[in-house]
């Protein structure tokens, strides 16, 4: 019940913690199409068994610190595993959590995700998936990203879009954090976090 009571603010909780919004990526390189974005495990969890462990993962970006664009791997690929939160009315308010997967592909600089499976905090699904591309800017160690997706927020199918940008963190990037944000085909905002640990 705890868990219940206080998703409402985890959004909230969750950017502050991660350094703020993640900005706009207005006139950044377009996404590049190489990269596939990895599927989703497909596994049929409720709330309750996503939320605490989705709280871990979406602020251990923020304990860790950002990865310094020197400590980025210039080489390889990485996966990583971990959980979403998404906001349907972009007003900081968490209204479903869900799994997010993601492929860094060091050597060309390109990272590829998806989320989905989410559900709300009264255990209703929300259809769909997101997934978002860009590449990495050696420089900033961070990467403009792009998504797009469909969602089913009120059992109506809604074509999402937006940018956001993709963070490394802890020494040799040991795990991703990425905010989103963009508009519903019915004009409607929406933003979404999402956060992994590098699979070992």
């Amino acid at each position: 019940m705890t868990a219940r009571l206080g998703f409402p603010v985890v959004m909230v909780l969750v950017v502050a913690a991660c350094g703020g919004s993640g900005g706009n990526g207005g006139g950044s390189e377009r996404a590049p199409n190489a990269l596939a974005a990895p599927n989703l495990p497909g596994l049929d969890s409720t709330f309750e068994e996503m939320f605490l462990p989705s709280l871990e993962t979406l602020t251990r970006p923020a304990r860790q610190g950002k990865t310094a664009p020197k400590n980025i791997p210039t080489s390889g690929r990485a996966n990583y595993t971990g959980y979403a939160l998404l906001d349907l009315d972009h007003n900081a308010v968490a209204e479903a959590t869900g799994r997010m997967v993601l492929t860094s592909d060091f050597s060309s600089g390109r990272v590829a995700g998806r989320a989905g499976e989410f559900r709300r905090n009264n255990e209703q699904r929300v259809p769909g998936e997101v997934t978002f591309q860009g590449k990495l800017d050696r420089q900033t160690g961070s990467a403009v990203v792009r998504a797009q997706g469909n969602l089913e927020p009120n059992g109506y199918a809604r074509t999402v879009t937006g940018e956001g940008h993709t963070t490394f963190s802890g020494s040799k990037a040991q795990s991703s954090y990425t905010f989103v944000r963009g508009q519903m085909d019915n004009g409607r905002r929406w933003s979404m976090m999402a956060a992994g640990d590098r699979a070992k």
